[in-house]
């Protein structure tokens, strides 16, 4: 089973500071994202102005890591995303080929979305995150 550890920025948070969790199990890594209270966070973004509330998630063993970061209002928020995962970049027409930490482009995704595609993060299904994240696009 893979190794994850869990953090969160509040909007409260000076940039940088973040609140550990630490090495955790993938259902209480999705009790966080579901006990994490959103609107209220996204309220408070807004009136600070200093950071968007976030959940990043790390597999350790795949050295990937999965966030997302609360924007909008509270009656109408959205999550931006963010993916990374150690994979082969090709260059030149795919005749050259050499490990690299890839960075997905960052979509925006409704609650539902979100949740979804950080439940296949935790499984390892990794295809899925990326079709999600295209179809999302």
């Amino acid at each position: 089973m893979p190794s994850f550890t869990c953090s969160r920025q509040l909007a409260t948070f000076e940039a940088g500071r973040v609140e550990d969790h630490g090495s955790a199990l993938p259902r209480e890594i999705l009790e966080v994202f579901d006990d994490f209270e959103w609107q209220t966070q996204v309220d408070e973004a807004n009136r600070l102005q200093e950071c968007s509330p976030t959940l990043s998630v790390k597999n350790v063993d795949a050295d990937s890591e999965f966030g997302l970061s609360a924007v909008g209002d509270s009656s109408n928020f959205t999550f931006i995303t963010f993916y990374f995962y150690r994979g082969i970049l090709k260059s030149f027409f795919g005749l050259i080929k050499r490990p690299a930490v890839i960075s997905v482009p960052e979509v925006e995704l409704s609650f539902a979305q979100a949740r979804c595609l950080l439940e296949s993060f935790l499984s390892g299904d990794h295809d899925s995150i990326l079709q999600g994240l295209e179809s999302a696009a």
